[in-house]
């Protein structure tokens, strides 16, 4: 029997500007042993060789998701002598395969912690990293928020134009806002509701939960629906907003809100609520410009912190 080849080990990233993933392998003339370690783990897959000379050349690459309901091309090309051979190895994972994850709810189910993660909401090339709110031990149930706003220290300016707040921009671990197309192309796919997290500089924290929230194409001015609203201390300072479009200080609507309060939102000439409004630092002498919510802290005080994530309605 021929003697092993020499082992091989190589890295590649993934379509989809996935992680790089490891494939190592051990060639000998009548077996192949390939193993994939990354976002997918300890999964093997042995084929038989009927060329029966040396091993002299392998190469191999895998594509695939980052975690479920996909497969895992792998192309082994050994060069024998006398023989060339290709191997096409399809590595089918359980659960159905490998899934790009369309947003945090997706990946709550495999019981990631709050973080920054990559999503796709718009198929396997339309990577996107976001921050995903998993809850607590305590909250049961109440994680695989994703993100799409969060002002929280006024290190991120947020007077900013229509291109900006369509593609977003900022710190994902920190400040930042996901950007209008993402968030079409999430509240359009699936039914989702709306939870606003705020707290402001005396420590009270409050909220506000709406079971019908969706964000329209840009033809449409990214128009805003939201309903269903539920109180957690906050009150309702969105609802006045359903229906408008969004509104930026290079695309204002009549009233020249955007503008005038110095933010960008669903202004309806103009606010119940400005969370892109400037970080004032608690109570202010100028009105209605700051991080506002009206029917909590009204419109001389901007608040501490203010975020507004979306999941799946159950």
């Amino acid at each position: 029997m021929a003697s092993p080849a020499k082992q091989m080990k190589t890295e590649g990233r993934d379509r989809g500007r996935l992680p790089p993933r490891t494939v190592t392998g051990q060639i000998m003339a009548r077996s192949a042993r390939l193993t994939v370690n990354g976002p997918v783990t300890g999964m093997q897959i042995v084929t038989k060789l009927r060329c029966h000379a040396r091993t002299t050349h392998l190469t191999c690459s895998a594509h695939g998701g980052q975690a479920l309901e996909d497969q895992i091309q792998c192309v082994v090309l050994l060069y024998l002598s006398g023989c060339l051979v290709l191997l096409l190895l399809l590595l089918l994972v359980s659960l159905a395969g490998l899934h790009y994850p369309t947003d945090c709810a997706d990946l709550y189910a495999s019981g990631v912690v709050s973080g920054v993660y990559t999503i796709y909401p718009d198929g396997n090339h339309s990577a996107v990293r976001v921050y995903c709110d998993m809850g607590s031990q305590n909250e049961e149930g109440e994680g695989g928020w994703t993100v799409f706003q969060r002002r929280m220290d006024g290190s991120v300016t947020f007077y900013r134009s229509w291109n900006q707040y369509k593609e977003g921009f900022g710190n994902v671990s920190g400040e930042y806002w996901l950007g209008l197309q993402v968030l079409h192309q999430l509240t359009t796919s699936k039914t989702c509701e709306l939870k606003v997290d705020m707290e402001d500089f005396e420590g009270n924290r409050v909220f506000a939960r709406y079971s019908n929230f969706s964000v329209a194409s840009e033809e449409e001015g990214y128009k805003l629906t939201v309903s269903g609203f539920t109180d957690g201390g906050a009150g309702d300072s969105l609802s006045y907003h359903n229906g408008q479009h969004f509104s930026t200080y290079d695309t204002d609507h009549p009233g020249n809100c955007a503008q005038t309060y110095l933010g960008a939102h669903w202004y309806n000439n103009c606010h119940f609520s400005n969370p892109n409004g400037v970080y004032a630092h608690g109570p202010t002498t100028l009105f209605a410009i700051g991080v506002n919510w009206r029917s909590f802290r009204e419109y001389h005080y901007s608040l501490k912190s203010f975020t507004m994530k979306i999941k799946p309605l159950a």
